[in-house]
């Protein structure tokens, strides 16, 4: 809607937003474009529901029915010297092999199995992640990104037309005209291959936070899968034991919702991940024969160890720019999956020692949590966009700024917001906006950015 002002120029009301468009070589600012086209609409549900959700649903039998269909049923061992006695006897002092014989010497098959399992998931995402590409939609920032504006298009198109909206026009007259236009080669072939994997380890800044994010990744992946492994091991009945191991998950997830968005990242993934690890830990405190108290710290570590593995997942998101952000969490992803080829052999030392899996483990998350603290807040802060800016962001870090979770935004005038000359009844209605509405929109302004004017002044829209 255009609106006059008092000089009789002409502007457009807040209420439509037209997409930010840069006039660099990347082009399009699609965090702006998706609030108009559909941020969550039909089209991104059908993909989560129809898609996403159905192929993660097996995953979790595959991942974990190996631990009752490797049990250790009720069996015999052949014992030397115990041939000539009739089976009474040998039942007393002998246990009976069962089917496979996966038991006594063989006790170890399992254990591989596990391996052998965790061991193709690396090999699988590139068999499966090629195959997968054929038939789902390709991300439209990528191909932006790769300088494949026709196939963007027509996805943004479809994306748009599924959730009930219209492309602005001002974006799609500025795609095509960057269609017309010619590149160079170079300028071609610096699009299509952009910054990869090396570019995470070129800087000094940038290293360091990839070593810290994969590294508290490896901590989780390992920590988590091998308390879900360990879980049947606990208490009376294996079956209800691997039931409240899986309970336990869901507060923690509920929980760790909320407080991330009050709290920040990187205190909430170093406090859940400690009290993880020291719950661990504790279990060398117990008696042999304390396995209810065993089974009460181990599902505290379990339910600690799910909250900060939620986190893991948009911290790293947030501390790796947009152009890296692919093929960094896939990095971090991959090296943590690696980690789970030896958690079999880390649970399988519980046969001698219940607790001793428990203490390896909680050595790994409280290591894990502690060198989180030295990677930068998140919350309320401009996400990087380019490899440079990722550089730059947290480079500031001191000791000090430990003790800050996030920027304090509890005082409006804190947030420093520029509003642009608009009527009287719309600015009467931002005036009475509290602050909880304040600190939601520059939350979230943590994954998408404020529209600007031109001067570089940021608008109060209505879109939060």
């Amino acid at each position: 809607m255009e609106q006059q002002d008092d000089n009789g120029s002409t502007r457009t009301d807040d209420n439509v937003r037209e997409p930010r468009v840069a006039e660099g070589d990347e082009g399009f600012d699609l965090d702006d474009l998706l609030p108009i086209v559909g941020e969550f609409g039909r089209y991104q549900k059908q993909l989560l529901w129809l898609v996403c959700l159905p192929a993660c649903l097996p995953c979790g039998f595959c991942a974990f029915n190996q631990l009752f269909m490797a049990d250790t049923p009720p069996h015999w061992c052949k014992v030397p010297g115990l041939e000539d006695m009739d089976v009474a006897r040998r039942r007393r002092l002998a246990i009976p092999a069962s089917q496979f014989d996966l038991v006594c010497d063989r006790a170890i098959y399992p254990t591989i199995g596990l391996v052998a399992l965790n061991t193709g998931g690396p090999i699988g995402v590139y068999l499966f992640g090629t195959l997968n590409d054929r038939f789902l939609p390709e991300s439209p920032r990528w191909l932006l990104a790769k300088g494949r504006l026709s196939e963007a298009n027509d996805i943004l198109e479809t994306l748009a037309r599924v959730n009930g909206k219209e492309l602005p026009v001002a974006f799609t007259q500025k795609l095509r005209q960057r269609m017309t236009m010619s590149r160079s080669t170079s300028e071609e072939e610096r699009l299509r291959n952009g910054p990869g994997v090396l570019s995470l380890f070129k800087t000094p800044n940038m290293r360091l936070k990839t070593c810290l994010i994969t590294l508290n990744w490896f901590a989780n992946n390992m920590v988590y899968v091998g308390l879900s492994y360990y879980g049947p091991a606990l208490g009376n009945e294996e079956h209800l034991s691997f039931l409240f191991s899986s309970l336990a998950e869901i507060p923690s997830y509920l929980a760790c919702w909320i407080v991330m968005d009050r709290w920040g990242r990187r205190w909430p993934l170093c406090l859940c991940m400690v009290m993880a690890g020291a719950s661990c830990i504790a279990t060398v405190l117990l008696s042999p024969d304390a396995v209810m108290e065993t089974l009460i710290l181990f599902l505290i570590s379990k339910s600690a160890i799910s909250a900060s593995f939620l986190i893991i997942y948009p911290f790293a998101g947030e501390l790796y720019p947009t152009q890296l952000r692919g093929v960094a969490i896939g990095f971090s992803a991959y090296i943590s999956g690696l980690g789970l080829i030896i958690i079999p052999f880390v649970t399988y030392l519980g046969r001698e020692n219940l607790v001793l899996p428990l203490v390896i483990l909680g050595a790994i998350a409280v290591i894990g949590g502690l060198s989180g603290l030295r990677l930068p807040e998140t919350l309320h802060h401009r996400l990087p966009q380019t490899v440079e800016e990722g550089e730059l962001f947290g480079k500031d870090w001191t000791p000090s700024s430990i003790a800050a979770s996030y920027e304090d935004l509890s005082a409006r005038e804190t947030v420093e917001m520029h509003e642009v000359p608009i009527a009287s009844s719309i600015m009467e209605e931002q005036q009475r906006l509290n602050a909880a509405s304040v600190r939601r929109l520059v939350r979230q302004s943590s994954v998408m950015d404020t529209q600007r004017d031109s001067d570089g002044s940021m608008k109060m829209t209505y879109w939060f």
